[in-house]
């Protein structure tokens, strides 16, 4: 734990209550740290996959330390954490739309892994553990290749006439995931 951690945290005690500095601190230590477990999934550490999951955490926390919030991403991919902890914090901190774009922006780092194997089962552990199970379903079925999608979500497909590469945009209140599929060669 950084010294700026225990700094809040001895604070939080002495006032008798959690401040938002530090809850926000310990949300964006838990989200980096489930990121970090899907990263580390395929054993091989891609900068994309770092990206992916350092920029929504970031975007989500525009204030904080951002060499911070590397440490802990930093930490969390050398010391994999159990993150059940972690996931629960998660389901009581997040609001339902933060939550289904943690999911959107989760399942777009699964599919940048170099893993034929998407980790769909611990997908879906996720997100039924912060409370979307319905949703990460929803998420699946709109950002997979292999699925169809849903007619009901927002959702939209762009491809050239033929065989040609197709888009899939997906939007959760304010957050927009283009995802990349059957891109040719």
């Amino acid at each position: 734990m950084g010294k700026t951690a225990q700094i809040l945290q001895s604070l939080a005690r002495l006032i008798g209550r959690n401040s938002p500095a530090l809850s926000e601190l310990k949300t964006s230590r838990s989200l980096l740290t489930v990121f970090a477990s899907f990263i580390v999934a395929d054993k091989k550490i891609a900068a994309d996959e770092i990206a992916i999951s350092f920029d929504f955490v970031r975007n989500a926390f525009p204030d904080a330390n951002h060499a911070q919030l590397g440490d802990f991403l930093e930490q969390a991919i050398a010391d994999r954490p159990i993150l059940s902890p972690h996931l629960q914090l998660l389901k009581r901190s997040l609001t339902k739309e933060q939550k289904i774009a943690f999911a959107l922006q989760l399942f777009a780092l699964i599919k940048t892994e170099q893993s034929d194997e998407i980790p769909k089962n611990s997908f879906f552990e996720v997100t039924t553990a912060i409370g979307i199970q319905k949703m990460g379903g929803i998420v699946v079925q709109e950002m997979s290749d292999i699925m169809p999608p849903l007619k009901r979500a927002s959702h939209v497909s762009i491809s050239q006439r033929g065989q040609g590469p197709r888009s899939n945009l997906m939007k959760a209140k304010d957050l927009i995931i283009s995802a990349a599929i059957g891109l040719a060669a």
